[in-house]
């Protein structure tokens, strides 16, 4: 039953060998893990890009101060709240109890769906709340318009976080990396045409960023569908939606993911914290963009540990499920080792 420990009994053959073969493993899911995260980060840093070559400083101001208030009331909390679904979810894979998965997706699908309401509610009056911390009016009026059209697409994100925390909590990246990859291009374009020929600006980056990402929610929805249709009864984690499994099991969700949420928001939001008050100094279109300009570059450099970090926690939460605490060890040092590489 659910109520029971997420524990069974893995095989060596997934868990054994010495700290080479571990970190061949890690590598396997990390690597992919890695390639998908900085295109999904391209991805927002060049709707910044063509309003940069397409738009005048004050919409590449405004949808600066906008994805800097997006993040931190939006895209940040999304993202901390969802990495209990990859804990929850690797520990029940580990013990092979398929079904609990898709109760904990069902769990972290709703409350992700929840936290993005109340984002959208902050989204909408966007404009006012940066007036109040005193923000330039001209500046908060281009971020609030940001802002308010990005109100769609953090839905679309929400579904992709959920999703792509439960495919790669049973080790399944190449697909994550793939989607991430080929929705690049396709946003280029798409946001190209709003910002440039039709003339619309930081509003039509906006746009592109929300249909960008509920076309790559749906593209993950219907890759996950056809993998759960393709397997057999034994293992279907997701059977139908439960009304009653969705709302249960709350406290144990949000034990890990509230933890989780506090523990980004210390380190994603202390660079927003800097756009938000350098636009408070003179001139501060210029400001704001300067450090967006520096804070991307910093970004950049933390996907790649971002990446290592949720194959981590994969291996980690499998190897728990399966009672394989020596493979909790190597997986650690393996980490360790990989991380040292890159630098």
């Amino acid at each position: 039953s659910e109520a029971s420990p997420l524990i069974g009994r893995g095989s060596d053959e997934d868990y054994g060998g010495p700290v080479h073969s571990e970190m061949r493993r890690l590598w396997a899911i990390s690597f992919p893990m890695v390639l998908s995260s900085i295109s999904g980060y391209i991805m927002s840093l060049s709707s910044l890009v063509i309003l940069g070559m397409f738009a005048g400083p004050s919409d590449l101001a405004g949808a600066s101060l906008g994805t800097t208030f997006s993040n931190v009331c939006g895209c940040s909390m999304l993202v901390g709240l969802s990495e209990a679904i990859d804990t929850l979810c690797s520990q029940a894979f580990g013990a092979q109890k398929y079904r609990t998965m898709g109760w904990i997706l069902q769990r972290g699908l709703l409350l992700l769906l929840l936290a993005s309401t109340a984002a959208a509610v902050l989204f909408w009056h966007s404009s006012s709340l940066l007036l109040l911390f005193g923000q330039d009016p001209g500046l908060a009026h281009n971020a609030g318009i940001y802002v308010r059209y990005q109100i769609p697409g953090i839905y679309g994100y929400a579904v992709c976080m959920a999703l792509q925390r439960f495919l790669s909590a049973q080790g399944i990246a190449r697909p994550l990396f793939w989607v991430s990859a080929g929705a690049l291009p396709f946003h280029v374009v798409v946001t190209w045409f709003l910002v440039h020929p039709l003339g619309l600006g930081c509003m039509g980056a906006a746009i592109g960023w929300s249909f960008s990402f509920c076309c790559r929610a749906l593209v993950i929805a219907i890759y996950t569908w056809h993998l759960e249709e393709a397997k057999c009864e034994e293992q279907k984690c997701c059977v139908h939606f439960s009304l009653k499994q969705a709302t249960r099991g709350w406290p144990r969700l949000l034990a890990v993911s509230l933890p989780a949420y506090a523990m980004l928001a210390t380190e994603w939001w202390t660079f927003e914290i800097l756009t938000m008050l350098s636009g408070l100094l003179p001139d501060p279109e210029t400001q704001v963009i300067a450090n967006t300009i520096c804070s991307n570059i910093i970004g950049f450099i933390f996907m790649f540990h971002l990446g290592i970090s949720v194959a981590v926690c994969v291996r980690v939460g499998s190897a728990l499920g399966a009672m394989r605490t020596d493979c909790v060890k190597r997986t650690i040092l393996s980490s360790i080792g990989i991380c040292l590489f890159q630098w």
